[in-house]
């Protein structure tokens, strides 16, 4: 009997080396396309586990799996639509509540997920011991993996949870119990939706009654079918702003972070006297609520100021060079054989060296703005 192959996927923040792991577990066996109807790349890989062929995919590197960029929604809609074996969640150790958020977003998909800890190393550089044994169990059992990826520290131990997880054995099902007035809201609208079997053959319906309550524009559109069950959302909605003073998508916020932080309290063990890295003194500064705004402005400013007065003289000397002599020396050679003043004359000189000219000028505006974009 033959053995059926295992699809797994790889989610993760972005720079969280997601990517280290995957090429770790997949090896040359790769394939690099897009996704369907997509500009995001797809990374395709497989692994041979014990007789099984396992199909991996790197999803896009993402904050959340709320729809507001290209890539989130390309991630959650290959987890609802393809509803693979496991999800590895590849987290920073050394940044884990700022990773759990998409844990936690994963766990309310109902997917087996696997938490890899990559960058071990790094965290406990900075002093901090985080507890596997207690931050598997907060977590209802959800495997935990520490990893160094670019060591290949751990890999064994993650190609083993990925077998125990496709064998049924990893854990259970976890539910994030949110504000009392945020509940009383779901209910109604979850029990809609479990009668309704074209929506749960598709959707967890406590998942998307969330997302409804959260006017998910992308589901909204793709739900336009069910007016009752969208209005209803709304008419929710509308109740929890009115009766709390802040909207869904805040309290559901609110409730994923108090989550989190009932999961890293004595699994996660910091330093008495943190010291902050330079990156994260900058960070602090930079993504100040009040003067973050200022800043980024100032920082564009910058880097306007900055590609205008680099480029300027270089682009005087292109445009200069183009309708100068080259247009000339053409013009030239043109009269010396006798096609001087024809038609042939204006199409290289007024069309083709012109327009290739319309075209390098912007080259030195460019290399000044990657340049710019390469400092920040």
């Amino acid at each position: 009997m033959a053995v059926q192959t295992l699809k797994i996927a790889l989610a993760g923040n972005p720079n969280v080396g997601k990517s280290t792991i995957f090429n770790a577990l997949t090896g040359s066996r790769q394939h690099v396309g897009n996704w369907p109807g997509k500009t995001v790349e797809k990374k395709e890989g497989q692994l041979r586990l014990n007789e099984q062929d396992v199909i991996v995919v790197d999803l896009p590197g993402t904050y959340s799996l709320t729809a507001y960029s290209i890539e989130e929604i390309v991630s959650r809609d290959f987890i609802i639509n393809e509803r693979p074996g496991a999800v590895v969640s590849v987290v920073d150790a050394a940044n884990l509540e700022r990773n759990l958020y998409l844990v936690s977003q994963l766990l309310e998909l109902e997917v087996p997920v696997i938490v890899v800890l990559n960058m071990t190393d790094i965290a406990r550089s900075r002093g901090l011991h985080i507890d596997i044994a207690k931050l598997s169990q907060r977590l209802q059992g959800a495997p935990v993996i520490e990893t160094v990826g670019n060591s290949g520290i751990g890999l064994e131990s993650l190609k083993k949870a990925i077998q125990e997880v496709a064998s049924g054995t990893g854990g259970q099902a976890v539910t994030i119990r949110y504000d009392e007035a945020l509940e009383e809201e779901i209910a109604p609208l979850q029990a809609m939706i479990e009668v309704i079997p074209a929506l749960t053959q598709t959707y967890v319906p406590r998942w998307l009654a969330i997302k409804l309550l959260e006017a998910d524009e992308e589901l909204f559109e793709r739900l336009s079918e069910y007016p009752d069950l969208l209005a209803a959302a709304e008419f929710a909605s509308e109740r929890l702003e009115e009766s709390t003073g802040d909207d869904a998508e805040t309290l559901v916020t609110d409730g994923r972070y108090a989550f989190i932080n009932s999961v890293v309290t004595g699994a996660l063990t910091r330093p008495k006297d943190i010291v902050e890295t330079r990156s994260d003194q900058i960070d602090r500064v930079l993504t100040h609520r009040i003067w973050g705004v200022p800043i980024f402005l100032l920082l564009m400013w910058l880097v306007f100021q900055f590609t205008a007065n680099v480029s300027a003289p270089y682009l005087d000397f292109v445009d200069g060079l183009i309708s100068g002599p080259i247009s000339s020396w053409v013009t030239a050679l043109l009269g010396a054989i006798g096609l001087g003043s024809t038609w042939i004359e204006a199409l290289l000189v007024d069309g083709v060296i012109a327009g290739v000219g319309g075209v390098l000028v912007f080259v030195p505006v460019l290399m000044s703005l990657y340049i710019a974009i390469g400092i920040l």
